[in-house]
């Protein structure tokens, strides 16, 4: 018995959306620059209550996160990188790190418009499959369908 056409799009779109919501996916290689220092932006605080267990992003929690980005920048050779950071009533972390262009010298920016091309399609097939793996349902569908 052959699985229908409408079961298979429900399940690409079940996939497509738990694989925007959890992406378990490493930064791939790159060539590795030295870093200069972070750009920060303007901190934001949201008058939205949030749960006590996540920490006011203060100057502490920034420290700590510049330092944990910095050591995977470097031990996986990115470049450049922007990291945002947004939770209602504790405040807004937004940091740019390293380089924008791997030939020259241009620091990243926090404002920077980047084009990602091509690379939205394999990291949404890499999320998925990654996702599909880690919860076994790729081969749930596969033996439905059977």
């Amino acid at each position: 018995m052959g699985c229908s056409q409408k079961r298979w799009r429900r399940a690409c779109v079940a996939l497509a959306t738990a694989g925007m919501l959890v992406a378990p996916v490493s930064a791939g290689g790159a060539y590795a620059v030295p870093a200069p220092e972070p750009t920060r932006s303007a901190e934001s605080r949201s008058t939205a209550e949030a749960g006590s267990g996540f920490p006011e992003l203060g100057p502490a929690v920034a420290a700590r996160l510049d330092e944990a980005i910095r050591a995977v920048m470097t031990e996986t050779g990115v470049p450049g990188v922007i990291v945002g950071l947004s939770a209602p009533g504790k405040g807004e972390y937004v940091q740019a790190f390293g380089v924008a262009d791997k030939t020259g010298d241009a620091p990243m920016e926090t404002d920077l418009n980047m084009r990602i091309g091509s690379e939205t399609k394999t990291f949404t097939v890499t999320a998925l499959l990654e996702l599909g793996r880690f919860l076994g349902i790729f081969w749930s569908l596969v033996q439905v369908c059977r």
